[in-house]
């Protein structure tokens, strides 16, 4: 079965060709950590149950707390002076 295809050119290598993938830690630190302990991806301890919840959304959970108890505060204001109204 040898010789029923022919080749027009012979094989080359092709050019650089960029990843597929993005390497994302690459793109936040210069160089990754050689210790576990320190690499801030690991998560340590019993993870069984636990919801891990990223520092930023901490912060941002905190906030809205925040916000709501100044909403919460500003419904009962109203309250108090309608009633002071209306007496």
């Amino acid at each position: 079965m040898q010789g029923d295809y022919q080749f027009s050119a012979e094989p080359r290598e092709i050019g650089y060709k960029k990843s597929a993938y993005r390497d994302l830690y690459a793109e936040a630190y210069n160089a990754p950590p050689s210790n576990l302990m320190f690499d801030r991806r690991i998560v340590r301890g019993n993870t069984y149950a636990a919801m891990v919840i990223p520092a930023s959304t901490q912060q941002e959970m905190e906030r809205q707390q925040e916000l709501e108890h100044k909403r919460i505060a500003r419904a009962q204001q109203r309250r108090i002076e309608e009633t002071q109204k209306i007496q």
